[in-house]
This record gives structure tokens, sequence and C-alpha cells, in this order.
């Protein structure tokens, strides 16, 4: 991880937090905006890949908004990040769930101190952003992932209409006006699959947040 990503992370836990529900930046209502648009296809998409009872690890899950709604949806529930902070605000979201359904775990995405093939359903959205090679994270992914489970991943787009602030001097602007670390990662629509077939992943479906980040959603292939 890069120092400036890594001292984000771990000091500004509560600004980026507060993206989704008030914006603590001079433009945070962009960002919380695009925050909940994500969520919102991401909704049917954990629907449909989630069932009641399954054991589902959110991988850099930041202040816990995904796994609380993974609890809603009867998950057993596993949140890593490597961010202490983040996981203390995970853990006060989480507070009124049944502690025999979910756990937090401080580890770093691509040396996960979980064991292989432990989980149905893999989740990590707005990770590979921040990773200048996403692929040693996506083979741990792959690593606790059961055969033939399903991946649920976000990955920078390219292009996008806000290219410019993942240039130089965008990346100066996303911390200014956006408190924002810079993007590491971005990667066409033949790259995606391609990614994913290296490292053993079967795509079914890819679609795009407002034309700047794809969702993708794949299997296990059974073969590796």
């Amino acid at each position: 991880m890069e120092p400036e990503i890594d001292r984000y992370w771990q000091q500004e836990a509560n600004l980026f937090d507060g993206f989704y529900t008030r914006g603590d930046s001079p433009l945070g209502g962009f960002v919380g905006r695009f925050l909940h648009a994500r969520l919102r296809q991401l909704v049917p998409i954990f629907q449909a890949s989630v069932h009641r009872g399954d054991a589902v690890v959110d991988v850099g899950c930041g202040s816990g908004w995904y796994l609380e709604l993974l609890l809603r949806m009867g998950a057993d529930v596993t949140g890593v990040d490597y961010s202490a902070e983040m996981l203390r605000l995970s853990s006060a979201r989480l507070a009124g769930w049944d502690p025999a359904c979910w756990r937090l775990l401080q580890s770093n995405a691509c040396a996960l101190n979980l064991p292989n093939t432990r989980f149905d359903v893999v989740i990590a959205v707005g990770l590979l952003d921040y990773l200048p090679d996403p692929t040693p994270a996506l083979c741990e992914l792959h690593r606790v992932l059961k055969p033939n489970g399903r991946l649920i991943v976000t990955i920078p787009r390219r292009p996008s209409p806000f290219f410019f602030l993942r240039t130089r001097p965008g990346n100066f602007l996303r911390r200014w006006l956006l408190g924002l670390p810079p993007i590491l990662t971005a990667v066409t629509r033949d790259e995606v699959h391609a990614l994913m077939v290296r490292v053993g992943f079967a795509v079914q479906e890819l679609e795009t947040v407002q034309s700047t980040m794809w969702i993708v959603s794949a299997l296990k292939s059974l073969s590796t």
C-alpha cells in the first residue's frame, strides 16, 4: 500500500464514513451521491448472490456499511480491513447485531490471515482502486473462496468521464476538494476479463457505476 493511501485510511476513516451521510469536504455531496449510486447497484447483485447462512467475507470492509447489509440478508459475515480505525467504526455499526453472526479481522488484502476455500461469497468494494497492481489481492480473494463461489468486486473503469481526477494534478484536486486519496488502478472492459481469467475467475456480469467504475460479478473456476 502506498504511504499516502495508508495514512489516509488510518487517519481519515471518519471523514470517509461521513460521505455516506453528510459529506465532510467542500464537494462531499458529490462523493456521497456516487457511493449511494454504487450501493443501489450492488444491492440486487448481493440479493442474487448471497443466501441465508452463507459465509461471506468483505475485504476492505471500511466502516461496515456493506457488512450490515449482508447481515440483513442472513449471511454469516467476516469483515477484513488493515485500518484499525475503520474496524472500530465497523464494530460500532454492528454492535446491535448478534455477535455470533459477525467478526472483524485486521489483515492486509494481499496476505489474508484466512483459511483456504472458506467462503461462499467474497466481496471487495472500493479496494482495488488503491492498489498499484490488483493481481496479488485478487489471488488472495480466489484462495479463500470455495470452488464455484461468487466474487463481487469493484474496480475503476477506463476510459472514464472523470479521468482528469486520476492524473497527477487531478489527484491533488481529489485530496484538496474531495478529501480522497489517489486512485492507482483503472482498467478497460477487455482488461477486466483478462485479469479475472488470469487469476482463475469467470466473469458472469459486468456493469458500470456512472461510467467510472466497474462492478464485476464472477465465479471461481471449478478447475482452479
